[in-house]
């Protein structure tokens, strides 16, 4: 049995513009009685949580689809910025149905700051982003990794070392982990991008009733580092991993058991011409790299360009980071918006067209 970053998964057709399907999705969701369905449901919230949930996620999908709109009409290059923020209102969306409402409230603020504000920099790979523990930001990535926010080492004055919350990321390690940009980053950069494709299912062990999950990599990384594979172990064959069997007596149940064993949401699949196709994103320090968050955090860089060095933006635009910049300006809105609408459901839904 294949397996998939949810249980279930969906792949509903369109021959018109596959984004704008997808927005239709979150216009419902200002239909507050479809959306107490949704929190009780399918995440099994109290009846106590679901009014106020109801009316955040119908504020936050309502601005989101503005802001998306009004990217579609405005400037090209001046897009990102409202393009960011609706991202970030859909971010929200996720956050409110994970039931972190309240701590959405006590965390307005981003919780990131752009290195472009204090330091110049030539090419779009030498800049960083830094994450905070507290923020927007890091209430989605919790949110979408279902872990605690990382910490790091940092060395002091002094000399010596201690833990810090705050997690420098480098866009070298965020920009080629986005799936949709990878051709262009390759030509750009010359490099390939920094996922791998990977099939994953789950096999009976022997004739009894356990299952274990078997993961087998393909490509030139066969042998590289994952944060997917972790809690496996690497069988003689250098590209397959193989988990602890559950005992179960379907492999549905075996399924369900293992939800919480594994990081589901480092799968990322796209139709492709043999069908559904998994990729998963290398291992690069201790910040993981789902689709959405990847997504998310280059798009907060490109919209503190837009907004705070439009010289640095024209210098973007002028660079061979042009053609990657405006794929992602397309095509990876529209993967974050499909990744947002499958935490929504619990389901994988792909549009195929």
């Amino acid at each position: 049995m294949d397996c998939y970053r949810y249980p279930c998964i969906t792949t509903p057709g369109s021959s018109l513009d596959r984004i704008q399907d997808a927005f239709a999705w979150f216009r419902g969701l200002r239909s507050q009685d479809l959306t107490r369905e949704l929190l009780a449901d399918v995440h099994g919230h109290s009846p106590g949580y679901l009014a106020d949930a109801a009316r955040s996620v119908a504020s936050h999908s309502s601005s989101a689809l503005e802001l998306f709109e009004q990217a579609s009409s405005g400037p090209t290059w001046h897009s990102f910025l409202p393009l960011y923020y609706g991202m970030l209102n859909l971010a929200k969306v996720a956050i409110v149905f994970d039931g972190g409402l309240a701590s959405l409230a006590a965390q307005r603020t981003h919780g990131a700051s752009w290195s472009g504000i204090t330091r110049r920099s030539q090419d779009l790979l030498t800049d960083h982003v830094t994450l905070h523990e507290k923020g927007s930001l890091a209430l989605f990535y919790t949110t979408i990794t279902g872990d605690a926010w990382p910490s790091s080492p940092q060395k002091t004055k002094a000399g010596g070392w201690i833990s810090s919350k705050k997690q420098k990321v480098e866009l070298k390690l965020v920009y080629p982990s986005i799936y949709s940009i990878g051709y262009e980053f390759c030509e750009a950069y010359g490099r390939e991008c920094d996922l791998d494709r990977v099939a994953v299912r789950l096999a009976r062990v022997g004739n009894a009733e356990k299952w274990r999950v078997l993961t087998s990599f393909s490509g030139s990384n066969v042998a590289g580092s994952h944060h997917f594979t972790v809690g496996m172990t690497k069988s003689a064959n250098a590209s397959l991993y193989q988990s602890k069997p559950v005992s179960a007596k379907t492999p549905e149940e075996a399924r369900q058991k293992m939800e919480s064993k594994f990081r589901w949401h480092l799968l990322h699949h796209v139709v492709g011409p043999g069908g559904v196709e998994t990729y998963t994103s290398r291992k690069r320090g201790n910040i993981q790299m789902p689709q959405e968050f990847a997504i998310l955090l280059a798009f907060f860089h490109l919209g503190n360009v837009v907004r705070y060095d439009p010289e640095r933006l024209g210098r973007l635009v002028d660079s061979r980071a042009c053609s990657m910049i405006d794929a992602a300006r397309r095509h990876a809105v529209l993967d974050y918006v499909l990744a947002i609408w499958s935490f929504v459901k619990r389901r994988t839904v792909l549009i195929s067209g």
